[in-house]
């Protein structure tokens, strides 16, 4: 007995099917590699090694160590370590300086100590500031972070001037200059970290750095014993010192201004590839 096989479309043959089925499977297309591929291969060559990110790299491949190791996260330890020892030292010592430049004694010590736990207020002013320069528009994100890093520097650089002036009343600006550095050392600290780093070492970043800085605040001990020391007990060498460790840490903003003009290079280079 012998099968005959009927197909319902009668133009479509078996020697049809065969030669459409050979056809798709020797035949080769060659697409042209659109504008990412063609980048991915640039970069391959290593005639730009660029990363998908420069600043920092937020995969998850990337391990823990290998963060606390690179170069940005040493930077923002340097940076935050620093200010953070130059407001605590300034907090720690307000009264003994006090006492040392005013002429009335224990009257304009307790006026001025009051005066300067009343500007902590200003603190619900300034603070929103730091989140409003991060969330502002801008082409780069990176050069919102140099402003958010630069602000605390030039406040508390500022305030190092203001206390070699022995004079009580400049001290009101030394104590508007040190509650603008603090707050912004604090906000500037946790974006840094969110910007920078992978999202998911975001919680042990934002504690290492606070454990880091204060160990770093133990140097204030040494400091002020060393201000005892002194000839009339003169504070104005430690604070030159201080000064001058506060200038150090306009590294980490030169960091970043740096790897936003790599950047900006990069995405040149991409635009002519796009273009050819």
């Amino acid at each position: 007995m012998t099968t005959t096989s009927v197909s319902i479309y009668p133009d479509i043959t078996d020697a049809s099917v065969l030669k459409l089925v050979s056809f798709t499977t020797l035949t080769e297309f060659e697409e042209k590699p659109s504008v990412p591929q063609r980048y991915e291969w640039f970069q391959s060559t290593e005639l730009y090694p660029v990363k998908s990110d420069i600043y920092s790299s937020t995969s998850t491949t990337q391990s823990f160590r290998k963060t606390i190791a690179s170069c940005e996260w040493a930077w923002h330890t340097i940076w935050f370590t620093i200010l953070y020892v130059r407001y605590s030292y300034f907090i720690g010592t307000l009264n003994p300086f006090l006492f040392y430049i005013v002429a009335d004694g224990q009257k304009q010590v307790a006026m001025m100590t009051s005066l300067f736990g009343l500007m902590q207020l200003a603190i619900f002013v300034i603070a929103p500031l730091s989140g409003l320069i991060m969330d502002s528009k801008s082409d780069s994100q990176l050069f919102q972070a140099i402003i958010a890093t630069t602000i605390p520097i030039v406040a508390l650089v500022c305030m190092s001037l203001f206390v070699l002036v022995h004079i009580p009343e400049i001290q009101i600006i030394s104590f508007l200059c040190f509650i603008i550095g603090r707050v912004f050392v604090g906000c500037a600290h946790g974006n840094m970290i969110a910007l920078l780093f992978p999202p998911e070492y975001y919680g042990r970043l934002f504690g290492l750095g606070y454990l880091i800085a204060g160990i770093g605040s133990l140097l204030n001990y040494p400091l002020f014993n060393l201000t005892q020391v002194l000839p009339d007990r003169n504070p104005i060498y430690v604070d030159c010192i201080l000064l001058v460790v506060v200038l150090i840490s306009h590294g980490y903003p030169i960091l970043l201004w740096r790897k936003m003009n790599i950047k900006n290079k990069e995405e040149f280079n991409f635009k002519i590839l796009e273009e050819t």
